[in-house]
């Protein structure tokens, strides 16, 4: 059952590797919104079909890094590395790379509403990934001093509240604290980490 079900996950990845070697640029976006994240979650498969997926994801790698107007499905894969941390740590490691990698594609107003969601549990993560969450956090904060905006999310219904626990609220804080923020005199948000 397991060589069948592995050999079913071969003949779909090799399918998804022909439809994205086969698409245009203005196409590739619409389809890696509906098949990054299961391309992912194909990764604890099997060896074969984890050979796969590492190919198919290096052709994703290729053609997203050639084309900065490519936006990726980041609130799905935050969605993926926050909700399902059952994931094996390979998916969760790949979905944060593919996070980073789409963040700064996205508008200030997109970044602004996935806020909650790149702070809500961070307490809960490995310093490396708390990290590299916080410094999308700080990024969005450099874009909105650049704006002149005084608040965050202060004018958008970003879908509920925000509750951060005791612990994602020390790992924020330890981070801001390690990272001095100001504004310099062009008004843009210097940061200087210890």
């Amino acid at each position: 059952m397991a060589a069948s079900s592995e050999s079913s996950d071969l003949q779909l990845l090799d399918r998804v590797a022909t439809r994205l070697a086969m698409a245009e640029d203005h196409q590739l976006e619409d389809l890696l919104r509906s098949l990054l994240c299961p391309i992912l979650a194909k990764i604890p498969s099997g060896a074969a079909a984890r050979t796969k997926v590492l190919e198919v994801l290096s052709h994703i790698n290729k053609r997203v890094r050639g084309s900065s107007s490519i936006k990726l499905p980041v609130k799905e894969l935050l969605h993926m590395f926050q909700l399902d941390a059952n994931n094996p740590p390979a998916v969760l490691t790949l979905a944060l790379m593919y996070v980073d990698m789409g963040f700064g594609r996205l508008s200030l107003e997109e970044r602004e509403a996935l806020i909650p969601s790149l702070l809500i549990d961070i307490g809960k993560r490995p310093a490396p990934q708390q990290e590299r969450m916080l410094e999308n956090f700080v990024e969005v904060l450099e874009a909105l001093a650049k704006e002149k905006r005084t608040s965050i999310m202060g004018e958008h219904d970003v879908g509920g509240e925000c509750t951060l626990s005791a612990g994602d609220t020390r790992a924020i804080l330890s981070y801001l604290l390690d990272t001095l923020l100001w504004l310099g005199p062009s008004g843009m948000l210097l940061y200087v980490v210890f």
